[in-house]
């Protein structure tokens, strides 16, 4: 409690001099400078919470643009590949077509960016080569591209968020597309971690073993 910590302030500051007035100005420059530490990491827990909330109406918000047939959700995640997917018939015929099309499109870009966040330049390549794929595919007709789009997220969410083979290794679907020269991306990642009930975010630099 508040009154503790005083208390405690005080007793320190008597061990540290005989002197009352000096042993008082410890003690409430220490209350001050607690008070201004708890003051920034409200600030800073509220911000985070606003930014998780903001993240949330967003998601929620290009939902239902997407369920009303508005592709500019896709369009914000990725303005080249949406571009791209426009001259595909294959693709287009499926995001019309098929209900949840859109939304998968959507839930497989939302997992690139967190993963190419997360697993930096292997996973970048790994999803270069996948979206180059895809419009190869989406040339074709829109039964390809359905299997395509349901089988990859499949994959990236046992990769992204299924339990790992070994702690603090990159998901062998990314590890696969580590530089082949400097082997760099295999011994390094740098992963963006959220602790379970606090509103620390953490950039942990994980070494990887070979």
């Amino acid at each position: 409690t508040q009154h503790n910590f005083v208390l405690d302030d005080a007793l320190d500051a008597l061990r540290e001099t005989a002197d009352t007035d000096i042993a008082a100005t410890k003690v409430s420059d220490t209350a001050t400078k607690r008070l201004e530490c708890f003051n920034l990491n409200q600030a800073q827990n509220e911000s985070e919470a606003e930014g998780r909330a903001a993240k949330r109406r967003k998601l929620e918000l290009d939902k239902e643009k997407l369920q009303g047939g508005d592709l500019t959700p896709l369009n914000d995640l990725d303005a080249n590949f949406y571009n791209q997917l426009l001259e595909c018939p294959g693709i287009v015929d499926w995001l019309f077509a098929e209900p949840s099309a859109k939304q998968s499109l959507y839930d497989f870009l939302v997992m690139r960016n967190k993963a190419s966040q997360w697993y930096a330049e292997p996973a970048k390549r790994y999803f270069k080569d996948r979206l180059s794929h895809l419009l190869e595919v989406g040339q074709i007709e829109g039964d390809a591209v359905s299997s395509w789009v349901s089988l990859e997220i499949e994959k990236l969410r046992e990769a992204v968020y299924g339990f790992p083979d070994a702690g603090g290794q990159m998901p062998p679907l990314f590890r696969t597309f580590a530089d082949p020269d400097t082997g760099q991306d295999e011994e390094c990642a740098v992963v963006q971690c959220h602790q379970s009930g606090s509103a620390r975010n953490d950039t942990v630099v994980i070494e990887l073993d070979d």
